[in-house]
């Protein structure tokens, strides 16, 4: 086979593989958008994006290496260029595909260290980093307990106003950060958050009545980035997760208008940033995708009273942090005192 075919070839093989290597990063992990998000998801997103997305960045990465074969047999597929400009050709070409190649193989070598070894020593992390749904078209990143490593929402958590506004809805004696959790929807690709409840979903906590959220947000949230809707009075409907679990997802179809009996009127909860509204951890509640040019990002404050006992049959992420016997009031240094009377 001759220099010329077997460069002809290359020029044809290189381009594709560049391209569907490219295709493959860009939905198995949002390539090129997700290098301009914090360092904590860019690596939380690699970890979870697994086998197939590290097999994407080695083929991304071959196409690079193939582009030095690619400059030295192009130069000797031309015998009747200048030499001198040929020489230079080559050598340029052959510079950008080493560059190239170093670049991009750091990911597939580097990167997967960098996010099994994300959480150094010694360095306050949050407790969870990821994405919701799992789907890098349908975006929800999820961040628990950022006020363990970030003095700002430490703070935030421990607001005396919105404190003391939960401690009036509860008529709490003392409350205690249960714990936070930062969503983002990315814009233009935000995931739904279905309809839920949140108490059900904290399994060491009982009874499921003594838990309010407070949702602040960093945005402004509207119906097209994604805010969040409530069914009315469905606080006082008791557990029914099972239920609200089999309920029409949110953006395929409307709300039944009823349930066993009770009219289910479903409230719009618009937002401005810096602003906050609240709800109880058996309110039925869910938020849309966000289809709109800006982001749409918030902290829920999760709250619970003195009345919050651990059930040792129930698990979750802040489990490993509770050290109290079954039965007895949750608390400690992982859930601060927000407020008491």
């Amino acid at each position: 086979m001759s220099v010329e075919v077997v460069t002809g070839l290359l020029l044809i093989a290189l381009p594709v593989l560049f391209n569907v290597s490219f295709a493959a990063l860009a939905k198995l992990f949002d390539y090129p958008d997700v290098l301009r998000r914090p360092t904590v998801e860019i690596l939380a997103a690699f970890e979870a994006g697994g086998e197939r997305l590290l097999l994407a960045w080695w083929a991304f990465a071959s196409s690079a290496v193939l582009f030095i074969p690619a400059a030295v047999l192009l130069s000797r597929s031309l015998p009747g260029a200048d030499a001198d400009v040929l020489a230079l050709a080559t050598a340029i070409g052959v510079a950008a595909g080493i560059a190239q190649a170093v670049g991009l193989l750091r990911w597939p070598f580097a990167v997967p260290y960098l996010a099994r070894h994300r959480e150094e020593p010694g360095i306050a992390q949050p407790v969870l980093c990821h994405n919701l749904t799992g789907k890098p078209d349908q975006v929800v990143w999820q961040i628990v307990n950022i006020w363990q490593a970030s003095d700002a929402f430490h703070q935030l958590a421990l607001n005396k106003t919105i404190a003391e506004e939960v401690a009036q809805l509860t008529n709490a004696r003392e409350l205690r950060i249960w714990h936070d959790q930062i969503q983002y929807k990315p814009a233009g690709k935000g995931g739904a958050n279905h309809w839920h409840q949140d108490s059900p979903y904290w399994p060491p906590l009982m009874p499921k009545d003594q838990q309010v959220t407070a949702w602040v947000a960093l945005d402004d949230a509207d119906a097209n980035n994604g805010c969040m809707s409530m069914v009315a009075g469905s606080h006082r409907w008791g557990d029914n997760i099972g239920d609200v679990e089999q309920l029409p997802k949110f953006d395929t179809s409307e709300m039944p208008p009823e349930w066993r009996g009770r009219e289910l009127i479903v409230h719009l909860c618009p937002v401005r940033a810096g602003h906050v509204h609240y709800h109880h951890g058996l309110t039925w509640h869910g938020s849309q995708a966000n289809k709109s040019d800006r982001p749409r990002r918030a902290i829920a404050l999760h709250y619970m009273t003195e009345k919050t006992l651990l059930n040792v049959a129930g698990d979750h992420p802040m489990k490993p942090f509770i050290h109290v016997r079954g039965g007895e009031k949750i608390e400690g240094d992982a859930f601060p005192l927000a407020w008491n009377k």
